[in-house]
């Protein structure tokens, strides 16, 4: 919806009193930073010492799986469920997750912007054999299709130069952040 000019600068003369703006030239507008909530979710067979990474459409690289939150969902782990099934049609329940940590990730979408992405990161504990992996399913138009890597492998990745030609670069974070959640 195009809002009249008009209408928005008398909304933000109105607004301006108690230092909030609706809109900057037709475009919502954030008056103070603000961290974007994400979930992200490491799927790990401990048993076989495996991750489950999807690799993006866009940039070809691998990552851990995960999106934005949704404003109607009632908690983080309610959307990484979500998440999970959209990207890999993994079916689990809060009780199935473990919070690792929140963390602070970089995106290129905001870059030069005082805004930023907060995730909330989780472990699923599964099998290998209990996971199908492959070509995903069309809901999810965002992943291309999911593999099983070694842990030891992707830890020994991000401490290379050239992880970024691999791995979605803030996922080295969580990468690590993993590594020390499980000791290794």
């Amino acid at each position: 919806m195009n809002i009249p000019t008009w209408v928005i600068n008398t909304l933000n003369k109105i607004f301006a009193k108690s230092g909030y703006i609706l809109c900057s030239k037709n475009k919502p507008y954030l008056p103070w930073p603000t961290a974007f909530s994400t979930v992200d979710v490491a799927i790990v067979d401990p048993y076989k010492n495996q991750i489950l990474l999807g690799k993006k459409r866009a940039t070809g690289k691998w990552c851990i799986i995960g999106g934005f939150t949704d404003p109607s969902s009632s908690c983080d782990a309610e959307d990484a469920i979500r998440e999970l099934d959209e990207e890999t049609g993994i079916s689990a329940n809060i009780n199935d997750l473990r919070y690792i940590g929140d963390f602070k990730i970089p995106d290129g979408r905001y870059e030069n912007t005082p805004h930023a992405i907060r995730t909330h990161y989780f472990i699923l504990r599964t099998r290998v054999e209990d996971v199908k992996i492959g070509p995903t399913a069309p809901k999810d138009p965002e992943i291309e299709t999911t593999a099983w890597f070694s842990l030891d492998d992707r830890f020994k990745m991000i401490e290379t130069q050239n992880a970024h030609e691999h791995l979605q670069g803030s996922h080295k974070i969580l990468l690590t952040a993993l590594k020390n959640y499980l000791g290794a």
